[in-house]
């Protein structure tokens, strides 16, 4: 599994973490581990990249996803959810994930987790 992350949305991150370190995870916001306020009756259709603490480790995000700014952690379970290859790109100032043959979540999030 691969995520392409453009440009734009690689400087959104940049912004978003500023000069302090940060651990980078695909998060699936289903209700499930502790950056998820409530869960959804369905599964799998909003997805996140959230930048915690360094040092955060959770047996939940046991899947690793490759991309082209690192190995992220994710919900290995949500893989039914995504695609071998996916771009995470702005659209009119929005963050959306794509396949080659979907769009996966057309309001995908952005969110600085750390010290919370």
């Amino acid at each position: 599994m691969y995520l392409e992350i453009d440009e734009n949305v690689q400087n959104k991150i940049n912004n978003l973490k500023g000069n302090k370190d940060g651990k980078i995870i695909f998060d699936t916001d289903d209700g499930a581990g502790p950056f998820s306020i409530a869960g959804t009756c369905s599964l799998g259709t909003h997805f996140r990249l959230l930048i915690v603490d360094p040092g955060f480790e959770s047996d939940i995000y046991n899947g690793i996803m490759d991309s082209n700014i690192g190995h992220l952690p994710f919900k290995d379970y949500s893989r039914t959810y995504l695609s071998d290859k996916m771009k995470l790109s702005l659209e009119n100032g929005k963050a959306v994930l794509k396949s080659d043959y979907e769009n996966i979540d057309l309001s995908f999030e952005i969110k600085d987790f750390r010290n919370k």
